[in-house]
């Protein structure tokens, strides 16, 4: 948006056509990328506007039996040239904060025939839309003045050849690895990265945060994953070479960011979201709170002693004590949430065969597997007070089956903080009810959107937590309910392939 749009009022928006926002010169109809400053607030298309904001029109999909025969252009071209008849507008608001605000539509490109849209956008000042030493003439603008450009979110989707995103875990534990972006570019020309000043002044460099996300045919935005970038690998070629410089970039969720070691840490006795809320702050956190909401809270033991602790594990540890999981959502904000995960959401049904009865998403692969390896049959805890209290529970049924287990997912967890034993024992309770008669399990789904293209609006918002039951048809068939824990995908230009872990809630016995 390098050319400020033309002015629109929204205040006389009706659903007659006349009080639209005209094409822009020199186009006599509308056109992808069209867009119009809002001057006063108003209500547009069913979508509250207020100054500032842009107004943008996308096409509208025409129904079959919309108009009559001859009643406008039938199949109307989704490219452009769009005739009132055609058209409906989306509103992007200027001053949502950056972890909500959305792409420009048209950001990105078109994510293969799906009319989908793939956009990868970094926050920073772009050169575009700054002033640069040189640029303009002599008495063109105030001598010394600054430029008034601002750091923004960047569309920088152009040349990548794959990305790849890791979150969750492969085994539901409930202390979750960092969410980590692995991006490559093609960029010969030193177009999108550089890590030579002056060029890295107004290009993505290391610590800026990164983004990938999804426009669908209807516009609703689906964002995938944020990060911070941590680092740019930049191969040195001759210019008359012809191997291609292919950029890789290497991006962590903002977790990352909260290694800081605090020398001295000592808190009194409190709740679990005081002693969350400031281990945030004191780790450093800046990218704001979101919807942060915490899960019921649990009462803390105060410190023995003051110690030296890092700051993403004390906040682990705090959270553990609490009986919660702490990550990041696909926003990149906190995120607590209950461990083990309740299964949450619509239920996606997953199928390892489409021709033999049960409807579902066909997976490319189902592993199913029988082990111990998330069998947890003896669970116990404790706090870190002096004279430690102890809680357990015990699966005696699966302990004679299989033995006694209690080495899995981090257990047995001791040097927790809750104070009272009735919250330690919850937790443990839980946890046995979980996992002391989990023996087979699928581990992992692998899904493609080219086996099944309705794969891809469901990897578009998919996110740890949700509810999938995974059918094996074949030989005898049977079902199991599984809770979403971790995802590996990869994204290439038209397609999402990506390896789904899951934990079942369906006992073997």
């Amino acid at each position: 948006m390098a050319t400020p749009p033309p002015p629109y009022n929204p205040s006389g928006w009706t659903t007659n056509p006349a009080t639209w926002p005209p094409p822009i010169p020199p186009a006599t109809l509308y056109q992808p990328g069209m867009a119009w400053t809002m001057t006063a607030a108003g209500t547009v298309d069913g979508q509250a506007v207020k100054a500032g904001d842009l107004l943008f029109v996308v096409h509208k999909g025409r129904l079959y039996g919309a108009d009559l025969y001859g009643g406008g252009l039938y199949g109307s071209p989704p490219d452009g040239d769009w005739t009132a008849t055609d058209v409906r507008f989306v509103a992007w608001y200027s001053s949502a904060l950056p972890p909500d605000q959305p792409p420009y539509p048209y950001a990105g490109c078109k994510f293969g025939d799906t009319g989908w849209w793939i956009i990868v956008d970094a926050f920073y000042l772009d050169r575009t839309d700054s002033r640069l030493y040189s640029t303009g003439t002599y008495g063109s603008a105030t001598y010394g003045g600054g430029t008034t450009a601002v750091a923004g979110w960047v569309d920088i989707t152009a040349g990548f050849t794959d990305i790849k995103i890791t979150r969750g875990t492969t085994d539901g534990a409930p202390e979750v690895d960092v969410c980590e972006i692995d991006i490559t570019w093609y960029d010969p020309d030193f177009a999108q990265w550089d890590v030579s000043p002056p060029a890295f002044y107004y290009l993505p460099f290391v610590g800026m945060s990164i983004r990938v996300s999804f426009y669908d045919p209807g516009w609703v935005w689906h964002p995938r994953a944020v990060g911070a970038i941590e680092q740019i690998v930049d191969p040195s070629v001759q210019p008359e070479s012809e191997t291609a410089r292919m950029v890789t970039v290497q991006s962590f969720g903002h977790t990352m960011d909260l290694t800081r070691t605090l020398i001295g840490w000592t808190r009194g006795a409190e709740l679990a979201s005081a002693r969350f809320a400031a281990l945030l702050t004191a780790a450093g956190w800046r990218y704001g709170l979101g919807g942060l909401t915490y899960p019921p809270d649990v009462a803390l033991h105060a410190d023995t002693a003051a110690r030296t602790v890092t700051g993403r594990a004390e906040l682990d540890r705090t959270a553990r004590s609490a009986g919660w999981t702490f990550d990041t959502d696909r926003r990149g904000q906190p995120r607590l949430r209950t461990w083990p995960l309740p299964a949450t959401g619509p239920v996606t049904t997953v199928i390892d065969c489409a021709d033999h009865g049960p409807t579902g998403l066909v997976a490319t692969v189902i592993v199913f597997t029988a082990d111990e390896s998330q069998l947890l049959n003896i669970v116990q805890a404790s706090n870190a007070l002096a004279t430690p209290a102890v809680v357990s529970a015990t699966d005696a049924t699966s302990v004679q089956l299989y033995g006694p287990r209690d080495n899995s997912l981090g257990f047995p967890a001791t040097g927790l903080a809750f104070a009272n034993t009735a919250d330690g024992q919850a937790l443990v309770n839980r946890v046995k009810a979980r996992y002391s008669r989990i023996v087979t399990h699928p581990e992992p789904v692998v899904v493609d959107t080219d086996v099944d293209d309705g794969w891809l609006p469901v990897l578009a918002d998919l996110d740890t937590g949700e509810h999938w039951t995974i059918t094996r048809v074949h030989p005898t068939t049977f079902t199991m309910d599984s809770v979403v824990v971790g995802v590996e995908e990869t994204i290439v230009p038209g397609k999402v392939t990506a390896t789904v872990f899951t934990t079942t809630t369906t006992p073997t016995l």
